[in-house]
């Protein structure tokens, strides 16, 4: 399971996370893999029929809307 971005915190303290983890549920271990490029938070994540996985939108501070993608 590939687990990609997200955000903490609140109003008063917060920000976006740009790390990219897989976890492993037969093990109940994680990896960390390659960070993203931009920190993002509620994109999209669609498997490709190469078994790639398209990181795609999202949010962060700056600039905000996201109209990037990665590629894992």
């Amino acid at each position: 399971v590939l687990v990609t971005g997200g955000y903490f915190g609140n109003v008063a303290n917060h920000g976006y996370l740009n790390s990219a983890e897989l976890y492993d549920p037969s093990t109940s271990t994680w990896t960390t893999t390659g960070n993203m490029t931009y920190a993002r938070y509620s994109h999209t994540a669609s498997v490709l029929s190469n078994g790639k996985v398209l990181i795609a939108g999202g949010y962060n501070s700056n600039p905000g809307v996201l109209n990037s993608a990665e590629l894992y």
